[in-house]
């Protein structure tokens, strides 16, 4: 049997959750009817180095700048990238995310085959120039409900799909926790409340920081760890200098630790007591997985796809978005009231078992790919 060739597009220099999103595709789907290779930036050589490692095929492109005024250079590099698509022998273009799409959709057609594209994120406002260059996408592929409703691009049910990320449960790292801990300078009997995030501005840490300031009045024993890159890019750097001054405001700076980018970001998991994710907007948010995974229970702010993977009150605590006061009693519930949390992060992470498993995922993202190709001959 022909094992099919699953070109994923990569429209971003740097490792986050798209890439992430995407290498869980490249491991699910069945290796027996499709293999994979990543399409990289040429200033992305940590997304390059994530795929390799994990023993898939690389190829460095330059993305088409969509534009009317200038279609004459689009078109051409466009058919630039066709012939790339053409020459790995692409069956189907995988767009990571909505910024590839933009990018190749256009050179997926050209070559031939048919383009998919993951929705990841809250795209509301889009103007009718970028959604015109979103006619090549066969079919959609969304990660949560919420994502989809609020698409600024009319996606008619048979364009469309939804399907939730899946991860795998995984052991217990029953030593990590002292190990992170001591690496970090936390002690051993601190309460450690931790987010996996990079440090932008899609993320609300100012209503941490305020939270932070009610949680530490009634146990200033307490740590906040934020564990995602802040250096990397100009708007991440200027977003935390912005943090550190809303932290001093609330005096609160003493209390977090950033450690930047980590490679091994999951292991610092086991350091903490309680798993917060703070924010503006979200698609689907693998993090909140990743630490129900872990057996953490999670307080999250309720926007997006988010009220679709916890349960109020039973896998875990959302907040209303801005709500530091909110926040800060969900924390401190589980904080003070540690059966409670021991309940809900059992519960948490048996939906992640039943509902987000690597199997259905696998399975869901098979079926798709075999659906879209089905239809590969069709004009």
């Amino acid at each position: 049997m022909k094992r099919h060739r699953i070109v994923h597009v990569l429209p971003f220099a740097n490792v986050g959750g798209t890439e992430l999103g995407t290498l869980r595709i490249a491991k699910a789907i069945d290796d027996s009817r499709f293999t994979n290779v990543a399409l990289c930036l040429k200033d992305g050589p940590a997304v390059q180095s994530l795929f390799e490692s994990a023993g898939i095929e690389c190829v460095v492109y330059e993305p088409p700048v969509p534009s009317y005024r200038h279609a004459a250079r689009f078109l051409s590099a466009s058919r630039k990238l066709a012939r790339v698509l053409q020459r790995v022998g692409a069956d189907l273009v995988h767009c990571a995310d909505m910024d590839a799409a933009f990018y190749s959709g256009l050179a997926g057609r050209l070559a031939g085959v048919p383009v998919i594209s993951h929705i990841r994120n809250r795209y509301e406002d889009l103007s009718r120039r970028d959604r015109s260059f979103l006619w090549p996408v066969k079919k959609f592929v969304f990660v949560s409900r919420d994502t989809w409703r609020k698409f600024g691009y009319a996606v008619p049910e048979h364009r469309g799909a939804v399907i939730y990320d899946g991860i795998d449960i995984p052991g217990v790292d029953v030593a990590g926790r002292a190990r992170i801990r001591h690496e970090l300078g936390i002690p051993a009997d601190a309460p450690v409340v931790g987010m996996l995030a990079r440090v932008a501005p899609q993320k609300d840490f100012a209503t941490l920081a305020r939270a932070a300031a009610r949680v530490l009045a009634v146990t200033p024993q307490a740590r906040f760890v934020i564990v995602g890159d802040y250096t990397s890019e100009n708007t991440y750097r200027e977003h935390y200098r912005s943090i550190q001054q809303v932290l001093q405001e609330c005096a609160v700076s003493n209390s977090f630790i950033f450690t930047g980018h980590r490679d091994d970001a999951r292991s610092v998991l086991a350091a903490m007591d309680v798993f917060v994710l703070i924010t503006h907007w979200e698609g689907l948010p693998l993090v909140i997985l990743e630490a129900m995974a872990q057996g953490l229970p999670v307080v999250a702010t309720a926007v997006d796809g988010v009220p679709e993977v916890i349960q109020q009150g039973e896998t875990g605590f959302m907040h209303a978005h801005e709500n530091d006061e909110e926040l800060a009693a969900h924390i401190l519930t589980f904080l003070h009231d540690r059966p409670l949390a021991g309940r809900m992060a059992t519960a948490g992470k048996e939906s992640v078992r039943t509902r987000f498993g690597t199997q259905r995922f696998g399975d869901e993202m098979n079926a798709l790919y075999a659906q879209v190709l089905k239809f590969k001959a069709e004009p």
